[in-house]
């Protein structure tokens, strides 16, 4: 089976979807493939039995009733599948974060689609179990290209025309603030095989039908122009001293023109610069795209107080801390934690290697074993030993 984009736009439809729907309009596959998908309901069985889930792995969403982790979390922070299973029969949605790290297919997938688009920033895989005749979520947009992927049942889509075409990452939607344009309403029911795309800043929501629905959601950051012309303006900063230069006591739209008038553009050694710079940054993305296989397995491991953590030091690039936050920048993406958890990144950097209890935080240890999970999911660090 072909893997990539041309498994979720149709076979021999790569160029026709780039050109008429990629970031323009939805699009369905009705190339049914329900009854040759790699990944089934066996697939997410499996994942139940042998994977310990944290909080940082499933959460449960409903539109008639908010959930709290503490709801179906033991005190380790690792998922209680029968309080879980109890919610979901009243109607809530499971949802796995990031499920490729559970699954080697998907993994493939994943790879293969950023090396089918080759401008991806970022990309991972949700799936969502909704009971029968439920909703997980009220309407919204997503800040990501998503590829929604039934596995079994059916769904009932609402569509709405995108108040904001393209939204940037933290651009994100706001109830209050946005209207349904309920006139451009278009109605999709998704069968077990289908594909549906909705481009970033669509407005939707959507219904299981009378049997219990599971999709995949393929979402998909591409970088932008805006990524680009901002990391030109920083490297052109380097250039130019007027770029470094402070900004008048009494900033107004003339000193802004003026100053725009003073600095000449483009300038080629900047642009030379920043086109490195992506493609570096992009080739090292394709290069650690995904948890290897032995990171899946090392993934499945218990974490808990005796565990031993060692750091990733081929993925670790640099850590910035804030008075709100701890930002920390690994191979393929960045990991933002609360101040108060500064401790613990300290002192796996410090140590190298380490046992979980010695670890030292205010936190609470299934708190602590949270963040730690989280480290481990995306590749600061590793469990390497379970001492008993």
């Amino acid at each position: 089976m072909e893997l990539g984009l041309q498994f979720l736009a149709g076979k021999n439809k790569e160029e026709i979807f780039l050109k008429d729907f990629w970031e323009k309009k939805i699009h369905l596959n009705k190339e049914s493939i329900a009854h040759n998908l790699p990944f089934t309901i066996k697939d997410l069985e499996n994942i139940f039995d042998r994977a310990r889930l944290t909080s940082s792995d499933l959460r449960l969403s409903s539109v008639d009733l908010e959930i709290m982790p503490f709801q179906y979390c033991n005190e380790n922070g690792s998922i209680n599948i029968q309080k879980a299973i109890f919610f979901f029969n009243r109607g809530s949605t499971i949802i796995i974060r990031s499920v490729e790290n559970f699954n080697p297919w998907l993994r493939k997938l994943c790879f293969s689609l950023k090396s089918d688009f080759g401008n991806i920033k970022n990309l991972f895989i949700n799936l969502y179990l909704t009971p029968e005749n439920s909703q997980g979520f009220f309407h919204h947009y997503d800040t990501e290209d998503v590829f929604i992927l039934q596995i079994e049942g059916e769904k009932e889509w609402y569509l709405y025309d995108a108040p904001y075409p393209l939204p940037l990452e933290d651009q994100h939607f706001s109830m209050d603030k946005i209207k349904l344009d309920k006139q451009s309403l278009k109605k999709l029911l998704l069968k077990a095989g289908e594909v549906l795309y909705i481009p970033r800043g669509t407005i939707h929501e959507a219904k299981s039908q009378n049997t219990i629905s599971c999709h995949l959601t393929i979402s998909i950051v591409p970088y932008t122009w805006h990524d680009i012309v901002e990391g030109y303006f920083q490297e052109y900063s380097r250039e130019n001293i007027l770029l470094r230069t402070s900004i008048p006591s009494k900033i107004s739209k003339q000193n802004l023109k003026e100053f725009l008038r003073k600095i000449s553009l483009p300038n080629n050694q900047a642009i030379a610069k920043t086109i490195g710079h992506f493609k570096a940054n992009y080739k090292a993305k394709m290069q650690t795209p995904f948890e290897s296989d032995k990171i899946f397995l090392n993934r499945l491991r218990a974490l808990d107080n005796f565990s031993i953590i060692r750091l990733k030091t081929d993925f670790y690039k640099g850590i910035i801390y804030s008075d709100q936050t701890v930002e920390i920048e690994v191979a393929a993406t960045k990991i933002l934690l609360p101040i108060e958890a500064r401790s613990i990144p300290d002192y796996i950097l410090k140590k190298k290697i380490c046992q979980v209890k010695d670890i030292p935080t205010k936190y609470l240890l299934k708190d602590k074993l949270s963040i730690i999970n989280r480290l481990v999911q995306d590749s600061f660090a590793e469990v390497v030993e379970i001492l008993r």
